[in-house]
């Protein structure tokens, strides 16, 4: 039997950490998922890239946002509301990687994320195994729809979530002095 290689999805990462991008799609690559990661800071350059504006016009559009939400600040709320918005400009869902503490920080964000919110996070293995197990087309249908129902939010395992441009964990770099 021929077997294609199937189509990977296209993600937009924005994270001020390439450690933690590169941990992701490290767990993407373990569970078999066919995926492209473009990794960009938070900021008005990743959401012309998600819009497709600017020097990022007629390049291929990202599948999904996944947005780190680990550590919610005024930006990154910013630009969850951007993103977010009906002229946004973008079609692509918008996925939030959390952690339990992020979770609860949801009330600093638009209003539709706190009171939008109807489903429990799913873990990135989780994810990354539907991802694996699924088509391309029938993936990216399946966030289309759920992000019309609310946020999706992916919880992120503690050693990506605490990762950290030093390459380690706070609890690794406290016992080690740092």
């Amino acid at each position: 039997m021929d077997r294609t290689r199937r189509q990977p999805v296209q993600f937009l990462l924005i994270t001020p950490c390439p450690l933690r991008a590169g941990l992701i799609e490290q767990h993407l690559r373990i569970a078999g998922a066919e995926a492209r990661i473009r990794r960009m800071d938070p900021g008005a350059d990743a959401l012309a890239c998600a819009r497709q504006s600017g020097r990022y016009r007629g390049e291929p559009a990202p599948d999904a946002v996944l947005l780190d939400f680990t550590a919610p600040d005024a930006g990154t709320t910013g630009l969850v509301a951007k993103l977010k918005s009906r002229d946004a400009g973008t079609r692509a869902p918008l996925i939030l990687l959390t952690t339990p503490d992020s979770e609860a920080n949801l009330s600093l964000a638009p209003l539709e994320l706190d009171m939008g919110r109807i489903f429990a996070p799913t873990d990135l293995a989780c994810f990354a195994a539907n991802l694996a197990r699924r088509s391309r087309t029938r993936f990216c249908r399946a966030l289309e729809v759920l992000a019309m129902l609310g946020p999706i939010l992916v919880r992120l395992p503690a050693e990506v979530a605490e990762a950290d441009e030093t390459g380690a964990a706070p609890a690794l770099r406290a016992a080690a002095g740092l």
